[in-house]
């Protein structure tokens, strides 16, 4: 009856009226316990006995008479100070349980000193103590390192092997304490990817290792079997000065590295490897006696004259492997350099004038002037020939150019000039097919079709 009398007279209020009923209470909040210890000589005051989560709770812990308070546990919560007292925490969204721990006031206090050490650090929650305080000890590896022990005056409290940071408890003993720890590199793995052409030692201080800490010096060698020489190496989140000798050093980074040695063909008198210039393979030698390279790259080898087999020296006195010291002045009556004067080794030959575009097709060949060489580098695959720039021996056997220009013969009967074949000549401007006299003196840079 009430409540229809009520809703007359809304209906006969004059003006705007709010009529409905005020909301009752919303849902409350859970709440959750905190449970009090019941500590050894002291007592524990709370500001809740209960709490929502988020709730601000205050406790306050209180000595006996001789004791004083040292430090808080809470279930569930990390005190940024577990030292502090009163201490105030935001409650969680569990029950709790709090524990006060007192220690013994006494008349001495003994000092805690944590020795530096420079690949981790040692924080105490005290810089002095009486005998039995609880301490915390904080420890720290620098980045790279890790801990394996604890030590209070030498003696060891702790052991382990950990990177993170660890916390170690210990009692104060009744006296002056220093407190180290033995801090370790990590060690990284080092692996070496076997190769049936050769083999890699890895070693620092003289000694095969398989890891190492960061910062270690590590020193790597590569051997080649027989038939084979060292090419390159290539290492994983390593660089090298230099990637292509066989004796190298590097610093341990902070990870595990990989290490493999490339070895490609080996060379001999007779034999070559080569790099592919186009559908071109191009000998990494000149010619020296008939029938052989020399042994290096960077050797001259010995000058022919056109069409004839001897071979003579590229600077000095005039002298040729046969034992002639004058120089033949005589046109060698043909105008084809004929198979059995050719001085390449088997399976090699004197290229021909129209094999020289292989070297200076564009976009694939890279050239440049290192010292007194041409070096001619295969873009696509980075292998490189080198021409050293000897030179020639003029109609009479005089050295000419020496360092400045290489000149260096080809197959070719020059279409210009009679008694005259063409020439390729390597300069700081380029390559170039000249004529030259076929009494003149040239080196022989062999080719072969690739197969």
């Amino acid at each position: 009856m009430k409540k229809f009398l009520f809703g007359i007279l809304c209906l006969l209020s004059i003006g705007f009226m709010n009529c409905d009923p005020e909301p009752g209470p919303g849902p409350q909040p859970e709440l959750y316990n905190i449970n009090l210890g019941s500590p050894e000589n002291g007592a524990i005051r709370t500001s809740h006995t209960d709490a929502a989560e988020g709730t601000l709770v205050e406790l306050t812990a209180t000595p006996d008479e001789g004791y004083r308070f040292s430090r808080w546990t809470i279930t569930g919560v990390t005190l940024s100070d577990s030292g502090a007292n009163p201490v105030k925490f935001t409650m969680p969204a569990s029950d709790v349980q709090v524990e006060a721990l007192f220690s013994q006031i006494t008349s001495a206090l003994y000092s805690i000193t944590p020795v530096d050490n420079e690949n981790g650090t040692i924080e105490s929650s005290h810089t002095e103590a009486p005998e039995g305080e609880e301490l915390t000890f904080t420890v720290t590896p620098d980045d790279g390192y890790r801990v394996t022990s604890v030590e209070v005056n030498g003696e060891e409290i702790w052991d382990g092997d950990v990177t993170t940071v660890q916390e170690v408890e210990f009692a104060m003993p009744a006296e002056n304490i220093e407190v180290s720890a033995t801090f370790v590199g990590v060690e990284y793995a080092i692996t070496v990817t076997p190769s049936s052409n050769g083999a890699v030692s890895v070693t620092s201080n003289g000694i095969d290792i398989t890891k190492a800490t960061a910062g270690t010096q590590i020193d790597i060698t590569a051997t080649a079997n027989s038939g084979y020489d060292f090419l390159r190496w290539e290492i994983t989140g390593v660089t090298l000065t230099d990637n292509t000798t066989a004796n190298a050093t590097f610093t341990m980074p902070a990870n595990n590295v990989t290490i493999e040695a490339k070895f490609k063909e080996g060379t001999t008198p007779t034999f070559d490897p080569g790099v592919l210039f186009g559908n071109l393979k191009w000998a990494t030698r000149n010619v020296n006696t008939p029938g052989t390279f020399v042994d290096s790259p960077e050797d001259d080898g010995l000058f022919y004259q056109w069409n004839r087999l001897s071979g003579w020296s590229a600077t000095g006195p005039l002298e040729s492997h046969d034992g002639k010291t004058q120089w033949d002045e005589t046109l060698p009556g043909s105008d084809i350099w004929e198979a059995e004067n050719d001085p390449c080794p088997e399976g090699w030959r004197i290229p021909s004038s129209e094999d020289v575009e292989s070297l200076r097709a564009e976009g694939t060949v890279r050239y440049e002037v290192v010292g007194s060489n041409t070096v001619l580098t295969n873009i696509a695959t980075e292998e490189s020939i080198v021409i050293p720039r000897a030179g020639f021996r003029n109609y009479q056997g005089g050295s000419y150019s020496y360092g400045s220009m290489g000149y260096y013969w080809t197959s070719t009967k020059s279409t210009f000039y009679p008694n005259m074949g063409f020439i390729i000549s390597f300069g700081s401007s380029g390559i170039n097919v000249n004529s030259f006299d076929y009494i003149s003196g040239g080196a022989v840079r062999c080719v072969q079709n690739n197969s």
